[in-house]
């Protein structure tokens, strides 16, 4: 794992639930057909990071590739992050709403994807109970 960037901290880190979330899950959590690593994950990414707040449900290990590539295509990183935790069952709506200034269902009915990979996380959030 990478180490925490000194510029880019913030008081209120909770730097213990990223801890556990990275001893949880050492592993990239990205699908395999949007991303080639060799699976270490490099970074715990928060899905919502306009705030960057640290709750479970917006915590996802990635590699530094997959982390890059979330910055980039910022709708379809947060889609097939928000997938990959529903898939898991690591879904808190309450905690996404907190996380987001869009609510779980502006992802799930709203947000136009364009990678496959993206298309298929929303599918998984649209499938999920309300």
């Amino acid at each position: 794992m990478r180490h925490r960037s000194r510029t880019n901290s913030r008081n209120n880190e909770d730097l213990a639930l990223r801890d556990e979330y990275r001893d949880q899950n050492p592993r990239c959590e990205f699908p395999r057909s949007a991303c080639r690593c060799s699976g270490d994950a490099s970074d715990v990414h928060h899905i919502f990071h306009a705030v960057r707040v640290d709750v479970w449900s917006n915590l996802i290990s990635l590699c530094r590739d997959a982390h890059d590539w979330c910055h980039r295509h910022d709708v379809d990183g947060k889609l097939i992050c928000l997938g990959v935790k529903a898939a898991k069952g690591e879904i808190d709506e309450a905690e996404l709403m907190r996380a987001s200034v869009k609510g779980l269902d502006w992802w799930r009915d709203c947000a136009v994807a364009s990678h496959a990979a993206a298309v298929e996380g929303q599918k998984v959030l649209k499938g999920m109970k309300r």
